[in-house]
């Protein structure tokens, strides 16, 4: 589901004050649980660094899936955890719908 399909969901519901308190804690959690990241040397490029991009995707995925959770619509947004749970980092999706990893 999109952001605006899980808020419109939310306020059918009656559970967006729920679900985005839900949201924002799962985000702040997981951006204390990235403080100790491993580096992952695909983040570099040259001179550029990704970490911290890569940190912002991970928490706005857990917030997602936080959400999704919160409204028993389990989509996108948790299929992608069990990837982050194992070290992985999501970078795309392809046509067929498959994800990207590093």
């Amino acid at each position: 589901m999109t952001f605006d399909e899980l808020k419109a969901l939310a306020q059918s519901l009656g559970r967006e004050p729920e679900a985005r308190a839900a949201g924002l804690e799962v985000y702040k959690l997981t951006l204390v649980s990235l403080r100790t990241m491993v580096d992952h040397p695909l983040l570099h490029f040259g001179p550029d660094d990704l970490t911290n991009a890569a940190r912002g995707a991970a928490a706005f995925a857990m917030r997602r899936a936080a959400i999704e959770i919160m409204l028993d619509t389990p989509g996108f947004w948790c299929s992608l955890a069990p990837y982050y749970f194992q070290g992985n980092w999501p970078a795309g999706t392809l046509p067929g719908g498959r994800v990207v990893v590093l």
